[in-house]
């Protein structure tokens, strides 16, 4: 089995979809599934080989649209990518090839909120909403994703949450055998923003620190 990701900036430093797209990648490949990810007309082959994601200025080869169809599914990852870019790759899609849409986040209301979003909002009604109504279905990380999604953007397709794969730290264990209790720590939390839950988190936790690498 073959799936192809639609991502934009699959490199270091752009935010959480690229490294949930190479997380997944990670899952998926020790069970037989072969992950590619299309990137500005450039491809990123066997991401599930991946130990981090690649630096910034790697060089890809181009992709071949041809080999479109070759591809069990497609994964368009991530809202707001160049239209142009996945409207040659969405053309070439076979009859029965399914798409999935993952907004990522990148559909929250607080987003829309303000008035300096209001271009925000023609794009989303002129552009990307054709790339949702064209996919199978939606699938959100999580319920919290999809409560907070944009009204304009939910109940149009069949939707699924798939929460986020992550890599499990490795426990450190004493010279006695027993495992050494440590504070949780957060390497990345994306984007500083409420639409990241983190207002959420800091009243719900006990934590009094993050160390964040985001944006």
């Amino acid at each position: 089995m073959r799936l192809l990701f639609l991502e934009q900036n699959f490199r270091q430093g752009w935010g959480g979809a690229p490294e949930s797209a190479r997380l997944m990648a990670n899952f998926l490949t020790p069970r037989g599934v072969d992950c590619d990810v299309f990137d500005s007309g450039f491809i990123c082959n066997d991401v599930g080989k991946l130990t981090v994601l690649p630096e910034p200025g790697s060089v890809f080869p181009r992709f071949s649209f041809k080999s479109t169809q070759s591809y069990d599914a497609i994964l368009l990852t991530g809202p707001w990518q160049n239209p142009f870019h996945l409207w040659r790759v969405l053309a070439r899609r076979g009859k029965d090839q399914p798409l999935y849409y993952l907004p990522r986040g990148g559909l929250a209301r607080i987003d829309f909120e303000l008035r300096k979003r209001v271009k925000k909002k023609a794009y989303f009604l002129a552009v990307e909403r054709r790339f949702l109504d064209a996919s199978n279905g939606v699938i959100f990380s999580s319920t919290a994703e999809r409560t907070e999604t944009i009204a304009a953007a939910v109940g149009r397709r069949p939707e699924y949450v798939i929460p986020d794969f992550v890599t499990a730290p490795r426990q450190e264990m004493r010279s006695d055998g027993h495992s050494i209790q440590k504070v949780v720590t957060f390497g990345f939390l994306a984007e500083i923003s409420p639409r990241k839950g983190l207002i959420r988190l800091r009243k719900k936790s006990s934590m009094s620190h993050f160390f964040s690498t985001g944006d």
